[in-house]
């Protein structure tokens, strides 16, 4: 055997030999994901998220808290302008925004058009934007502008690759079309019991990876 062939067939065994370890390394994925919103979203979801994706996938998982209580939709789409929240290309974004904007009963069509403003900033650095309702409030008067607000996004924001009605589905009460006050700390934000059924839904949506507009897919992980 000349030493040309002998040097091919080592190549070839160490090749065999190292391509598992390749492959392994090859599916270990590294993601993230942007939240925006108010205060709702701040100091809260961003932190529940990443061990709840890391604990599922075995992947690393980054998350932005990109929450800012107080802020409409208005103010959100600024502080995103300013600061390039696309430039980190985060995996997944994830919008919940609207609900100051419900409490000073904004024009919906102002809103919704600076939902949209968000959601094309945000497709400049991300694979996949997903858009929540806004949860109802316990007021009767916030909810009917909460609802009139979600169905608006619904009919007339493009570029969404996933609208998620499960917040909004799991906090409202038909009885008294308002929230319900089991799972609320105050008129407009959740209790820790509310927070996590917030976090559980996203985490959710995140694992329907190749969610298709409109269409939840099987959890990809599972």
């Amino acid at each position: 055997m000349n030493g040309l062939r002998l040097r091919a067939i080592i190549s070839m065994a160490l090749v065999c030999l190292f391509l598992p370890a390749l492959a392994s390394v090859a599916a270990a994925g590294s993601y993230s994901v942007a939240c925006v919103g108010d205060s709702i979203t701040e100091n809260r979801l961003a932190s529940q998220l990443k061990p709840m994706l890391q604990n599922a996938t075995g992947d690393t998982w980054t998350t932005y808290d990109h929450g800012i209580g107080g802020y409409t939709t208005h103010d959100l789409r600024d502080a995103m302008s300013a600061d390039c929240w696309w430039c980190s290309r985060p995996t997944y974004t994830l919008i919940m925004a609207g609900t100051n904007d419900m409490v000073h009963f904004y024009g919906l069509d102002s809103s919704v058009g600076a939902m949209q403003d968000m959601i094309n900033m945000m497709r400049r650095g991300s694979s996949k934007v997903v858009v929540a309702f806004i949860l109802p409030s316990l007021s009767l008067q916030e909810t009917d502008w909460a609802k009139s607000y979600n169905q608006r996004m619904r009919e007339r924001l493009v570029g969404v690759d996933y609208f998620m009605e499960t917040n909004w589905n799991d906090f409202y009460d038909p009885n008294t079309d308002t929230a319900k006050g089991v799972f609320m700390g105050d008129r407009i934000h959740p209790n820790d019991t509310g927070y996590d059924m917030i976090a559980d839904n996203w985490f959710q949506v995140i694992l329907s990876a190749q969610a298709d507009p409109f269409t939840e897919k099987v959890n990809n992980y599972r």
